[in-house]
């Protein structure tokens, strides 16, 4: 069954108890909501908290000041507590791999959302978790996760490193596609791929490409896109255009 989410942004509340949150979460069909908990005045423990129909989910993860700057932080996340949302018990935890990442407090706004997600990821109408890993930080949207697949018959998270190399991954769930997005100079290069299930393998079967063309003196020419697809298991180019129309890039 696939969920329908509402979404509200609750940034930096102060909650005096946090056993007190599920009885209140149960009437959010979904949310992103952040507590932080300072430990001094360089260190904090901060809570984000997701939910869907079924699970509450709570992520935990310390960030630290970096030295000399009054508002950039470094994160590294904890744990993942996936709370029942009909009784509120806790029913697992999860020890999240290490990751590192450096930023303005609680990553302000994309990246809250982006930090952690919730999303259906192989396309059994069962919710999974994704948690970041990792991200350009010349082209912070080239952004890679963790993610965690739900086994409806054990009832727990397990581990699924399907996706783990696979650049910004969204889910098209009426056609059953992960689209990614590969900046590699912006605003100029960029790459767009195309996978999909087959016979219960992930499988890349389409490439688009666009490129910029300079000439010698390094001054824009024009651009090239390329098409390459997936034909009778092997990867085919299909379509080579050329645009010169814009005089600047």
């Amino acid at each position: 069954m696939r969920h329908t989410f509402r979404i509200w942004n609750i940034m930096d509340q102060r909650m005096g108890d946090i056993n007190e949150l599920p009885a209140m979460l149960r009437r959010l069909s979904f949310f992103i909501l952040t507590i932080t908990v300072f430990v001094s005045k360089t260190t904090a423990e901060t809570v984000l908290l997701k939910s869907d129909d079924d699970f509450i989910y709570k992520l935990t993860f310390d960030s630290t000041l970096i030295t000399g700057s009054l508002s950039t932080y470094e994160y590294w996340s904890k744990s993942i507590s996936i709370i029942n949302k009909a009784d509120s018990q806790l029913v697992q935890t999860i020890s999240t791999p290490k990751n590192h990442i450096a930023g303005r407090h609680i990553l302000l706004s994309y990246y809250t959302f982006s930090l952690f997600r919730i999303e259906d990821i192989n396309f059994d109408g069962y919710n999974d978790i994704m948690l970041i890993q990792s991200f350009d930080t010349l082209h912070p949207q080239n952004i890679f996760y963790f993610s965690w697949a739900y086994n409806n018959k054990t009832l727990k998270f397990e581990r699924d490193t399907t996706l783990d190399k696979i650049i910004q991954p969204n889910f098209d769930h009426d056609k059953f596609l992960i689209l990614s997005s590969n900046l590699l100079y912006a605003p100029q290069d960029q790459i767009w791929k195309t996978y999909q299930y087959i016979k219960g393998k992930l499988t890349l079967i389409e490439i688009d490409e666009r490129k910029i063309i300079t000439d010698k003196d390094n001054n824009y020419n024009s651009v090239s896109n390329t098409k390459t697809k997936l034909i009778k298991g092997k990867m085919k180019l299909v379509e080579v255009t050329t645009d010169y129309s814009l005089k600047e890039y």
